[in-house]
């Protein structure tokens, strides 16, 4: 009997980019350093030559603004442009963002099968491995603009559409979202600082379909608030998830959140849409938060 060969184990750190093209998150750290440097190289815009001060001086709108808590607003770059020939969701070029197709679209949610199911689930793991390597690279004195640069360059890699880019004129291709910002944060020149909670929200277009998720991050040692107000959410996410499976309603899950959200004493908003993930950057119909389902801040 022919003896089987035996496979060598993978070196521990590294993983085949399974797409072939743009940096992975599993490699050593020397590789991902140097490929984040070349990224933030090839998408210079002009910050480099201004003064710190000019960086985080507030934008105009904000002067006289009463803030709520101690974050302030920096400078905001302008917008970056995809390569030519790039597969984008009509509103990419539109002049105010508007997505014709997610106001004239269908009015139910279908159910994948087959190859649109496959499109979906590959434009997932392709929002994961962005996301993934966006939390890689951010630490404290790292910027929401140098994210955003980094953000954008993995989706050029992975040939999907950072979602968020121009979408009703938004300038940015993640939402960075530091502290007392509920959600949906422009990345701007303002550094990251030891003991923030940092939410990165990475959607992505591959294929006719978008990808939306998102996560919180503790930066250094946080306070016991930041951890309770994290723990919070991360306790109300398990807690829908739980729920998940045929024949679950949406209210199911917004209950599920509720449930676990009023056992503490943390603040959560009303004011949010829940996000869907399918070819339209929130599914339809739209559903909107009521008093049991509101999403946790």
């Amino acid at each position: 009997m022919a003896k089987k060969k035996r496979r060598r184990p993978k070196k521990k750190g590294t993983a085949n980019n399974t797409n072939g093209k743009g940096v992975h998150k599993y490699i050593p750290d020397e590789e991902f350093e140097a490929w984040a440097k070349k990224a933030l190289e090839a998408t210079l815009n002009g910050i480099e030559k201004m003064s710190k001060e000019e960086q985080l001086k507030p934008p105009q709108p904000f002067w006289g603004y009463k803030y709520s808590g101690s974050l302030r607003p920096s400078y905001v770059s302008p917008q970056m442009k995809m390569p030519s020939g790039w597969s984008m969701p009509d509103y990419a070029t539109h002049s105010e963002g508007i997505s014709l197709c997610e106001r004239n679209g269908q009015k139910q949610v279908p159910i994948l099968v087959g190859e649109e199911l496959a499109k979906m689930k590959e434009a997932c793991r392709l929002g994961r491995e962005v996301l993934d390597i966006a939390a890689r690279f951010m630490r404290a004195g790292i910027t929401g603009d140098e994210i955003d640069r980094v953000v954008w360059q993995a989706c050029v890699d992975r040939k999907c559409y950072p979602s968020p880019l121009n979408y009703f004129g938004f300038k940015k291709s993640v939402c960075v979202s530091p502290n007392e910002v509920i959600c949906h944060g422009i990345p701007d020149c303002r550094p990251i600082e030891e003991g923030d909670i940092v939410n990165l929200d990475v959607s992505v277009f591959y294929a006719g379909y978008h990808a939306d998720l998102n996560e919180t991050f503790f930066i250094g040692e946080c306070d016991e608030d930041a951890h309770r107000v994290v723990k919070t959410a991360y306790n109300a996410l398990f807690a829908a998830a739980q729920c998940i499976r045929p024949g679950t309603f949406y209210r199911d899950l917004g209950n599920a959140i509720h449930v676990e959200a009023v056992r503490t004493t943390v603040q959560w908003s009303q004011l949010i849409v829940a996000m869907g993930l399918e070819s339209f950057s929130t599914d339809h119909p739209k559903f909107r938060t009521t008093e049991r389902t509101r999403l946790l801040v």
